[in-house]
């Protein structure tokens, strides 16, 4: 392999994960309509004000989370999606992890936009937007990888041909190069959680 396949996109994203990357994307946006549309009822029950007012307190009061935690609250979904790349299950488990994250993400900034308006665009912009508008991306190529992993094993499961171009240990790489990303990632995050950006007054 010479220098300019391995820094070209081919390696990183390979044509053979065109497919499965599209899939996860699909199922990610379909998550984010299901969090918004449910997120109006949950919002209407009344128990969006207690549920926010347990968990968003809880979650800017600290005064400083640890680049570990901050780094486990962001990458959770990359190394999950990772390891189920590891059994035949991963084929149906990987787009069912790309919508749950969409589902997750959506609903918990809709029901911030809804309960605090403007202050809760904010914060949901601060804590969460900024961050996955690189993570979920990320997310994608590491769960296109393992899904493709994932369906080369159910082929040899199968005894059925596979493909031998594939190597897992590209795909190694490529997941510890998306986690190196989400580290730094994690380190921008902590320094905004120190910044004192999100003393906002509904929070007081």
């Amino acid at each position: 392999m010479n220098k300019r396949r391995l820094f070209s996109g081919h390696v990183f994203l390979p044509r053979s994960h065109y497919p499965a990357f599209m899939i996860c994307a699909a199922l990610f946006c379909l998550g984010v309509v299901a969090g918004t549309f449910l997120s109006t009822g949950f919002c209407s029950d009344g128990g969006a004000e207690e549920y926010m007012s347990r968990y968003l307190p809880s979650l800017v009061a600290v005064e400083d989370p640890g680049s570990a935690g901050i780094f486990w609250m962001i990458a959770k979904y990359h190394i999950a999606a990772f390891l189920l790349g590891f059994s035949v299950l991963g084929v149906v488990l990987i787009p069912a992890l790309s919508f749950f994250r969409g589902f997750s993400l959506a609903f918990t900034l809709s029901v911030l936009t809804r309960l605090y308006s403007l202050n809760g665009a904010l914060m949901g912009c601060i804590l969460f937007a900024g961050v996955s508008a690189l993570s979920v991306p990320l997310l994608f190529v590491v769960a296109a990888g393992s899904f493709f992993t994932s369906l080369e094993l159910g082929r040899v499961w199968f005894s059925l041909p596979f493909d031998p171009f594939h190597d897992a240990r590209i795909s190694i790489l490529r997941f510890l190069a998306v986690i190196l990303i989400l580290f730094l990632l994690a380190l921008g995050e902590r320094a905004v959680l120190n910044s004192g950006l999100l003393d906002f007054p509904i929070f007081s």
